[in-house]
């Protein structure tokens, strides 16, 4: 049976992604040249592979979702690939749409906790940041609010804590997470209210009536920018401040 290309890869994604056997392909696309016992191994090992990758992205919200039950990560999986089949040539770019996955799964689902949202855009930001070519705002620089300490949780994880994790604690937590330009490590800062002013100042998200009406001296912005480029934020230079006109 000779097939077009096109519908060669219509048929051979479901069997790739574990929705469909051996059987079932070869009967829909002709028998494998190689046999069937060496198409069986394409079954299940691209889905894992995928799965593989996954976890190594998002393995706080898979710890997370174990201790919530021994079932649901395995339940987001396929529910997430049949959502969203892999289409990207870098396997790690399958779970680009899982944190926005898990916020709408969660508007329908009540007793899924928005940490596990939280935490899965923590992590995501984070590979975005390692990776991202282009400096800037949503590219090397993340500024996030969420209602639950996930960084702390992470890192905990990433320490080596795991036995000790339940779920993140119920604390508002406003962070900016980016990659130095220094040492060219993903970093999360817990900003004051002045370094996140400057910050804006820096990226123009902060106009001038916004920076009047805070009450900061120009001159604690400044300092706090410096504390910022210090700790490794690449940022535009900022603009002057305007000068208050003396009158005539």
């Amino acid at each position: 049976m000779t097939v077009p290309l096109s519908r060669f890869f219509d048929e051979v994604l479901p069997f790739v992604l574990g929705r469909r056997n051996t059987a079932e392909l070869e009967s829909r696309i002709g028998p494998s040249a190689s046999g069937a016992d060496h198409l069986r191994i394409y079954e299940s090992v691209v889905c894992h592979n995928i799965d593989v990758a996954l976890r190594a992205v998002y393995e706080a919200v898979k710890h997370a979702a174990d201790r919530l039950s021994d079932t649901l990560w395995p339940q987001l999986m396929a529910e997430y690939f049949a959502a969203y089949p892999p289409r990207h040539f870098d396997p790690n770019r399958v779970g680009e749409e899982f944190p926005s996955f898990l916020e709408r799964r969660r508007r329908t689902n009540a007793a899924q906790p928005p940490f596990l949202e939280e935490l899965a855009d923590y992590e995501w930001v984070r590979f975005v940041a390692a990776t991202a070519v282009e400096q800037g705002l949503e590219r090397t620089v993340f500024v996030r609010r969420y209602s639950h300490a996930v960084p702390e949780y992470a890192k905990a994880l990433a320490r080596g804590q795991a036995r000790d994790l339940g779920h993140p604690a119920a604390t508002a937590t406003t962070i900016v997470v980016f990659r130095s330009a220094t040492t060219f490590e993903i970093k999360t800062l817990s900003p004051s209210r002045e370094q996140l002013l400057a910050l804006g100042r820096a990226t123009g998200d902060a106009d001038t009536a916004l920076l009047a009406s805070s009450g900061v001296a120009p001159a604690v912005l400044d300092a706090a920018d410096r504390r910022l480029r210090e700790l490794g934020l690449d940022l535009p230079a900022p603009s002057p401040a305007p000068r208050r006109g003396t009158g005539n």
